[in-house]
């Protein structure tokens, strides 16, 4: 029992150090990324102390400080992946308005056999990358709403 727990002790300890070392090497790797995001975060503290002070001026002058438009969110563009309809049309989408068959069968409740019915029926639209199979989820959304109203 206490060799047991001597091991147990000994494996969580080692396995600390090795994460612990695994983390000293990402830092390592991703120092000078670190070093710029916080010169940026500098650089943007130093602007926005320079704004401050410049409406405090423009107030005493008597004059309104112009205002800027600030989006609440920075919007990236989301890489867009090829895939091919079943007749071999080739379409781009991101992979965000896409599911896996996996997914739309939680989605929808149904096993992935009804699942691949209703794709060979031409109700969901199926989408392949080589082996891989993504619906649109939009319509899987749509047929969501359809059959939670027929099992009510």
């Amino acid at each position: 029992m206490y060799f047991g727990v001597c091991l147990s002790v000994l494996s969580l300890a080692l396995t600390h150090v090795y994460m612990l070392a695994r983390l000293d090497r990402l830092i390592a790797q991703n120092q000078e990324q670190i070093n710029q995001n916080s010169q940026l975060l500098e650089i943007q503290a130093q602007c926005l102390a320079e704004q401050k002070k410049l409406n405090e001026n423009l107030e005493k002058l008597g004059m309104a400080a112009p205002t800027v438009a600030v989006p609440a969110t920075v919007h990236t563009s989301q890489p867009k992946h090829s895939y091919y309809y079943k007749d071999g049309k080739l379409s781009n989408y991101v992979e965000a308005d896409l599911m896996t068959v996996k997914m739309a069968a939680n989605r929808l409740q149904m096993s992935r056999e009804r699942l691949r019915q209703l794709r060979d029926e031409g109700k969901l639209i199926s989408l392949y990358d080589k082996r891989n199979v993504r619906l649109i989820r939009k319509d899987v959304e749509e047929a969501y709403e359809i059959y939670t109203r027929y099992r009510r």
